[in-house]
């Protein structure tokens, strides 16, 4: 009975330190999962912005081929060396909270539409659109610095 003395004590000192451990690692493994779902819904929140982007950009298409030959060239650069990113693209490449963005206000979202000539094309080098198909690049924005691209 004697060596007894403080055993007590030794196991609750043993089982604080146990359950300390647990909560801080439940209190880690919570705060990861918040992070992760934050980013996720701004991961998706970039899409979307994309999305609306690759629209907006396929409806000025459509009302901007060349009628007679219904060719793209006049949006289109030699060799994709510098992608055209036409301003008359409802919203395109202005930020959230400057006139003309078409996303809520304070929502942090925008997205910058640019057209490409597709890399198979008799043109390509010569930044003339000949097969009559481009390529519609969208990179939409949000908040944290996230970024979605879709063509």
């Amino acid at each position: 009975m004697v060596h007894e003395r403080g055993a007590a004590l030794i196991v609750s000192l043993v089982t604080l330190v146990a359950l300390l451990g647990v909560g801080t690692l439940t209190l880690l493994s919570v705060r990861s999962e918040v992070s992760s779902s934050g980013q996720g819904r701004f991961q998706q929140s970039a899409l979307y912005a994309a999305e609306s982007g690759l629209a907006a950009g396929m409806e000025f298409l459509r009302g901007s081929c060349d009628a007679t030959n219904l060719k793209f060239s006049a949006w289109v650069s030699p060799a994709n060396s510098a992608p055209v990113s036409p301003a008359k693209i409802p919203g395109n490449g202005i930020p959230n909270g400057q006139t003309g963005n078409l996303f809520r206000a304070g929502s942090q979202n925008w997205y910058q539409v640019s057209i490409l000539n597709n890399p198979a094309d008799p043109g390509f080098v010569a930044g003339t659109d000949e097969d009559f198909i481009v390529v519609v690049r969208s990179v939409g924005y949000a908040p944290n610095q996230t970024q979605a691209t879709i063509e």
